[in-house]
């Protein structure tokens, strides 16, 4: 092989392995807003329908 192919593929691995790193946590920060969402909103109907009970008669 040629003696400068590793030094030549070493940036654009590292930048690719640096892609892959922000994905990941990307991901993580994807799924933990979607939890956020998801509570909030569950908060918000349960207030609602505390505010507003239906009562029987």
């Amino acid at each position: 092989m040629d003696n400068g192919f590793f030094q030549q593929i070493t940036t654009p691995m590292q930048s690719a392995s640096g892609l892959m790193v922000n994905m990941e946590s990307f991901m993580k920060q994807l799924e933990t807003a979607k939890n956020i969402q998801q509570w909030k909103r569950k908060n918000q109907t349960n207030r609602r329908k505390s505010r507003n009970p239906k009562t029987k008669i």
